[in-house]
């Protein structure tokens, strides 16, 4: 079934995708008891393109936080950020009346 899915079936493939792997055993075994073993049937559930790693020149946009209308290459010297603060103090006060003479 994994020769099925993935091209190359080695111990690093395997750390890489573990989600996908875990995803396939977890349906081909119901409470410890084989049900779905045949690649056809899994296919059904698992596409075969939807797990395969594109690498893209560039990041989506959505991922980066571009904005299309800003310009590209701008570096800036410093990178400052402000915050400002509240604070609440609560004081307890205690008024005492003492006659002293």
């Amino acid at each position: 079934v994994f020769k099925h899915y993935f091209e190359e079936f080695e111990e690093q493939f395997l750390r890489d995708n573990f989600v996908v792997v875990y995803e396939l055993l977890y349906e081909m075994m119901d409470f410890c008891y084989p049900q779905y073993t045949e690649a056809k049937i899994l296919s059904k559930f698992f596409k075969i393109d939807a797990y395969r790693m594109e690498v893209n020149e560039r990041h989506p946009m959505a991922v980066t936080n571009s904005v299309s209308w800003r310009s590209k290459g701008i570096r800036y010297i410093k990178n400052e950020v402000f915050l400002d603060g509240i604070t609440q103090e609560v004081a307890i006060i205690e008024l005492t009346k003492s006659s002293d003479s």
